[in-house]
Order: structure tokens, then C-alpha cells, then sequence
């Protein structure tokens, strides 16, 4: 969590795992809807707590949300959680209304590093990206992906997993797999445009990063009425290797 972060209700909270959905960032035809869509801002309820005979704890919460102005169709979303030595999140979203509907999202994380210069994203290289620092436009990553400033880039169709390399032998990598998540999504602001941001703040971009998996832009899901579809994101520490 940001050191910043702002608390009052209904605001986006900067840290944790914030729910993008049912878009994610910018709404694709009106852009005076707020970004990443609603969830996120809104109370979701606890369907269930159970704690397994493992150790692992697992936690059901539940959103519903009726036809509205910003999104004039009926879905309900369950996300069940597994914390335990690695954590599992499970998302489902039904349609729950008489018509089809495109449903964009992702799971938001945000991962604290040590370093920011020198951590990388691995399991990225030599895959097209687009470039939401420069309109979107196609590109194509060369290398691991680091932080030498401002990344904001959207990356699709990635089946395999992903690793978060701290840079540094005294730390644990973090491991990133998942299930139906095609898009990948990096974020980190940089130092000018954090400063700008009231619940980021001057220098807190170099203590995380954001590596998100969803469904996005091209391959946002289209759930036809009565239907459902799932995904899942497991994260866990692994040894470094630096």
C-alpha cells in the first residue's frame, strides 16, 4: 500500500489487488466514465471464511451489480481467495441479465520491490507490446522489461508464467501463473508523474511495481446471457538466482 493512500470511501485504493472491471482503464467509447470501471470503488461481501486443515485460509467475496448508467447490464463477480504460502485468486463473473455483453478486467496487483533500477520483469522478451505512453502504438520488447523511467504497456496473448526478479541475492523473486488471463499489463508511473499524484508522492514509485493479468482491449471477454467464465492468478516467492 502507498504510503498515501487515500482511505475515504468510494475512493481507488493505491496498493493491494484493486478489481478492475467491468473495463479496465479507460472506458473504450466514453471517456467520462470512470477508469477501470466501479468495482473497485464499491464494498464487496463476505460469502464465506474457511480455514482449511493445511494452515491455508480461504475467503469468498461477492459483487452484484443491476443495470446502471455505467454499465446497463446485470453481472455478478465472486473472487475466492487462497492465502497461504503462495497466494490463489479466482475470479468469476456471471451475466446474470437477457443480453450479451463485453467485459474487460484485471486484477490490479501491486508488488513491492526493493530497488526499482534494478528490478526486472522476466518471461516478457520478444513479445509486442502496445505503448500506452505513446498512444498505444505497437511495439516490441527486446529485453527483460525494466524501469529506467515511466512503463505503461499492455502485452497480449501471453500464455506462460511471469517472474518479478528483485535483482538482489538477499530477496525472493516473485512468481506470477495464472489460468484464462491472456493480457499482461506493467505499470510504474516514474518519478515526475508520481509526484504529481497525490496518493503516490514524490520517490514512492521505486518501492513497487505493478504486474497485472486480466482480459483486456482485444481480449476482453464476451459472455453470452446466463453464462459465466473464470480465470485464476497464483503468486508466490521463489529463490533468487541474481
Amino acid at each position: 500500500m502507498s504510503p498515501n493512500c487515500d482511505f475515504t470511501p468510494g475512493a481507488a485504493l493505491r496498493g493491494g489487488v484493486p478489481l478492475c472491471l467491468p473495463w479496465f482503464g479507460v472506458h473504450p467509447t466514453d471517456p467520462h466514465k470512470p477508469k477501470h470501471g466501479f468495482a473497485r470503488n464499491q464494498f464487496w461481501q463476505l460469502g464465506e471464511a474457511h480455514l482449511k486443515a493445511d494452515g491455508q485460509v480461504e475467503l469468498e467475496f461477492l459483487f452484484v451489480s443491476e443495470a446502471n448508467e455505467l454499465f446497463p447490464y446485470d453481472f455478478s463477480v465472486e473472487l475466492r481467495m487462497i492465502l497461504g504460502h503462495q497466494v490463489t485468486m479466482e475470479l468469476t463473473v456471471n451475466n446474470t441479465d437477457s443480453e450479451a455483453f463485453s467485459f474487460s478486467w484485471a486484477l490490479h496487483n501491486y508488488y513491492k520491490i526493493n530497488q526499482l533500477n534494478q528490478t526486472k520483469v522476466l518471461g516478457l522478451t520478444n513479445r509486442t507490446y502496445l505503448d500506452n505512453l505513446e498512444g498505444l502504438i505497437e511495439k516490441t520488447q527486446t529485453t527483460d522489461v525494466n524501469f529506467p523511467g515511466a512503463v505503461d504497456r499492455v502485452y497480449l496473448d501471453i500464455a506462460n508464467p511471469l517472474v518479478i526478479d528483485m535483482g538482489n541475492s538477499n530477496s525472493q523473486n516473485i512468481e506470477i501463473t495464472h489460468e484464462n488471463c491472456p493480457s499482461v499489463v506493467v505499470w510504474n508511473p516514474g518519478s515526475e508523474a508520481a509526484a504529481k499524484i497525490t496518493d503516490i508522492g514524490a520517490n514512492q514509485e521505486a518501492f513497487y511495481i505493478c504486474v497485472e493479468r486480466g482480459a483486456v482491449r482485444s481480449e476482453a471477454w464476451v459472455l453470452e446471457a446466463g453464462s459465466s467464465a473464470s480465470a485464476k492468478v497464483s503468486f508466490f516467492a521463489t529463490p533468487s538466482h541474481s
